[in-house]
């Protein structure tokens, strides 16, 4: 029986049947879905909802895993390494610009960026430089899911720029107290994980908290003048005059209208802890195995301590937690045991022959998703050179977009805001730079190198990019920065 549009019709219950995924995908009857809790929600719902958990699950196991820790510096050190260095490209046949001019707007550029950017009066705080604040602002990004940077003005001694920059962790950013939340909501904003998006779903700005919110002590400011300090500080998105940003938010976007970012491990976090525990329980046993250690069992429990210390070389001894139960275990030893106590000697096989291959398979399934290759996960090579050619060249594909999302959401507006600053002191001759966003556009552009990707023989790769370069398939500057990370322009100038 068919309805009017040819699909099939229960005569039982004059349903139209299953068809399509429910056979699959969408089954509700199969044996192999029961049990499954496939319910989603929103962005909000499914992230913003768990993510505190998840942010100190992941610097957690930072802490703690070795594998971990080790990612994300080879994530860091690939993607930014010493820092990113920026080309300034201006555009030249629009704005005019000889090959002459283009050189020396060039270096006035460079020699102003660099007194900005190789001090710590960059930072806000005045402890690292931009280079050593881009690694921090990287490395915050992948270990919490986001990370936040103003950049506020003002001036401070010995310090050329008035431009500041300002980290703040994930933490920081979260919903404020219900007094502020329901003023906003009263003009139709939506205000979620710190994030207040208007009834059209831009975001209006960010609330951020003053202090810390997992800080175990109060700030200096609370403890003295309680009543009056703002704990909630709301900043907007961007300028009301410029409509240049305020603040620079770092995530990587998965789905729309997603409002903060998730942590590169969150996948693989039930993975990374069950990893870390069995080899450091395969650590212990092997401890143990490797002990050879005899419990007596004594009639006289108060000679116990006094035989003890008449041990040559005893390196026996109680646990100092206050339970006299517990006997640590030492390295040829004679310990005693109280009265009526008996031990059952254990003789653990460690380790066992699976334990490499069950490291290996857990960290290959690892690698895909946090988008680091097995071997340079483990830093280490054993498979023949097209193999690791191979996973060299997914990690850079990986690292390039780690890369330019960097740029893109930190490095760049940190530029553009520092030209604005340049041009308004009148120490970079720009004209026009005000009058048209495209003009301050085309004087603005800017290439950023970084460190060379990781080559396997870099002397075969410099070969095969002399023949791209002479082919017209690559340039000598993309060249010398997949190479060494450095600048093809300064090279030829040294040269």
């Amino acid at each position: 029986m068919l309805d009017e549009y040819g699909n099939p019709i229960s005569k039982a219950n004059n349903k139209i049947l299953a068809s399509g995924y429910s056979h699959s995908a969408a089954s509700l009857t199969k044996p192999v879905f029961k049990g499954w809790n496939w319910t989603g929600g929103s962005p909000d719902d499914d992230i913003v909802a768990n993510l505190p958990v998840i942010r100190q699950r992941s610097r957690q196991l930072t802490m703690e895993a070795p594998i971990i820790a080790g990612l994300y510096k080879t994530l860091t050190i690939n993607a930014v390494g010493d820092g990113l260095r920026p080309e300034p490209t201006p555009d030249a046949d629009f704005l005019g610009m000889s090959e002459e001019d283009v050189k020396n707007w060039k270096s006035s550029v460079l020699r102003l960026w660099e007194t900005f950017a190789e001090s710590t009066a960059c930072d806000l705080y005045h402890r690292d430089n931009f280079y050593e604040l881009t690694r921090l602002v990287f490395r915050a990004q992948q270990e919490a899911g986001d990370v936040f940077v103003t950049m506020p003005r003002f001036e401070r001694r010995n310090a050329p720029f008035a431009l500041k920059i300002q980290v703040i962790e994930a933490d920081c950013c979260a919903d404020p107290d219900a007094v502020e939340r329901i003023e906003r909501e009263r003009q139709g904003n939506d205000i979620y994980g710190g994030v207040e998006i208007s009834q059209w779903g831009d975001v209006v700005g960010y609330w951020f908290y003053t202090g810390h919110p997992l800080a175990k002590r109060r700030p200096h400011a609370f403890r003295h003048n309680e009543n009056n300090y703002p704990r909630w500080i709301f900043i907007p998105a961007y300028g009301a005059e410029t409509g240049l940003p305020n603040v620079l938010h770092l995530m990587e976007s998965e789905r729309p209208g997603q409002r903060r970012g998730i942590p590169i491990i969150a996948p693989v976090v039930e993975l990374a802890l069950t990893l870390d525990r069995y080899i450091k329980a395969e650590a212990v046993a092997a401890q143990i195995q490797a002990m050879f250690t005899l419990v007596v069992t004594s009639e006289n429990p108060d000679a116990v301590a006094g035989e003890m210390e008449g041990l040559e070389g005893g390196e026996g001894e109680r646990l100092t937690d206050g339970d006299d139960n517990l006997i640590a275990l030492g390295n040829g030893i004679v310990q005693y045991a109280r009265p009526g106590e008996s031990v059952q000697a254990v003789n653990p096989t460690r380790p066992t022959t699976s334990f490499e291959p069950f490291i290996k398979s857990i960290l290959q399934m690892m690698g895909p998703s946090v988008g680091v290759p097995y071997e340079l996960l483990v830093q280490l090579y054993q498979s023949s050179f097209s193999a690791s050619q191979a996973a060299n060249n997914v990690a850079r594909s990986n690292f390039k977009v780690k890369r330019s999302g960097l740029v893109n959401d930190f490095c760049q507006p940190v530029y553009e805001a520092f030209m604005d600053e340049a041009v308004m002191r009148g120490w970079i001759e720009a004209p026009g730079y005000f009058d048209n966003v495209v003009i301050r556009r085309s004087y603005a552009r800017a290439k950023w190198n970084g460190p060379g990707m990781p080559h396997i023989d870099l002397g075969k790769s410099a070969q095969n990019y002399e023949k791209l370069t002479a082919l017209g398939y690559a340039t000598a500057s993309e060249a010398t920065s997949e190479l060494t990370g450095g600048n093809y322009y300064e090279n030829i100038q040294e040269r």
